[in-house]
């Protein structure tokens, strides 16, 4: 009889708890749901996954947020800056998503804001400029000086940008332009949407629109923070760390040619320099180095060979007599 009672119960308890899941499946958070409140209305959602599945709403926007987080804090540490306020201001881009949310909430069709889904991609835009963005500065790619100083260029705009939108489940990517990136947001029909973050209302300048090079994975856009990194590195005279940063970058981006010509030219050039010092040892093997990594460049061979008999004549002559120039010409970037 005793048994019978647990049978039971534990039959009522079973069907219980698969009425609970049924329940928990059929919910929607309010931050999954569309501009106005309609679940299902994917006219206003400004991802891809707005049409898709609610799997793959859920699990695509979380695989882009990791990688956006991935960058942002790389960029971070790259520029010397503590990995525990990195999660603070990762916090704090959240709280920005979270007013950008509730704006929504509070804003309905008869206000008629936000109705189109480029509209979204801008209003984020004029939200991260009220927050962070605020003065455009050419060499400010360290996210630290947009977010303590408001300082900013198009690559940390463009990173505090996809961070956010990825936050927000929309589906981001970067677009690489002449010696300029810019942010893009796909839109209903499929559309990309591009979005000019060094622009407060981030409207691309009409008559403007330029076609991207390339489309930049978040991890090619890591490799243009590193590329960056290593341009800062040599501007300050630090030679061998900007070509750490290169290597670094060129490695997470073989086919960018800006960061490959950038190697070449800060290794070659440093190697020269270090020639004209008498340091002809370690000259001679950043150029051998480089000869590897680009076998047919006539430049950088003509330089190693300069090197090399100025070495060989160095070891030929009699203490402080060695020569201060060797055979040939050297040719720097």
């Amino acid at each position: 009889m005793d048994r019978l009672k647990r049978l039971k119960a534990g039959c009522f308890c079973g069907l219980w708890g698969w009425l609970v899941l049924v329940c928990l499946a059929g919910w929607s958070p309010a931050r999954e749901r569309s501009l106005h409140g309609h679940p299902g209305r994917g006219d206003a959602v400004l991802s891809a996954g707005g049409m898709a599945s609610g799997l793959q709403r859920r699990l695509a926007p979380k695989t882009a947020r990791h990688q956006w987080e991935g960058v942002f804090r790389a960029a971070w540490e790259a520029y010397g800056h503590d990995a525990a306020e990195a999660d603070h201001v990762l916090r704090e881009v959240q709280q920005v998503v979270q007013q950008f949310r509730n704006l929504e909430a509070a804003t309905g069709p008869k206000q008629g804001r936000f109705e189109a889904a480029p509209a979204r991609a801008f209003a984020l835009c004029r939200l991260l400029h009220r927050r962070w963005l605020r003065r455009y500065r050419l060499s400010a790619t360290d996210p630290h000086r947009a977010w303590r100083a408001g300082e900013y260029n198009c690559v940390s705009g463009t990173l505090f940008y996809c961070l956010a939108a990825s936050y927000l489940g929309w589906s981001v990517r970067v677009r690489e332009l002449p010696e300029h990136v810019q942010a893009a947001v796909q839109v209903r029909g499929g559309r990309w949407q591009a979005v000019e973050v060094t622009l407060a209302d981030g409207v691309p300048p009409a008559g403007k629109r330029q076609r991207a090079l390339r489309v930049l994975s978040p991890r090619q856009f890591q490799a243009v923070v590193f590329y960056n990194r290593a341009i800062d590195a040599a501007e300050r005279g630090l030679a061998e760390r900007a070509i750490g940063w290169n290597r670094r970058a060129w490695a997470l981006d073989p086919a960018n040619e800006n960061i490959r010509n950038n190697l070449v030219a800060t290794v070659n050039n440093h190697a020269l320099e270090l020639a004209q010092q008498g340091e002809l040892a370690r000259a001679e093997q950043l150029l051998q180095q480089l000869v590897r990594l680009v076998p047919d460049h006539p430049v950088v061979r003509q330089n190693l060979r300069y090197v090399a008999q100025r070495r060989r004549r160095q070891g030929r002559s009699a203490g402080p007599g060695s020569p201060t120039s060797g055979p040939g010409t050297a040719f720097s970037f």
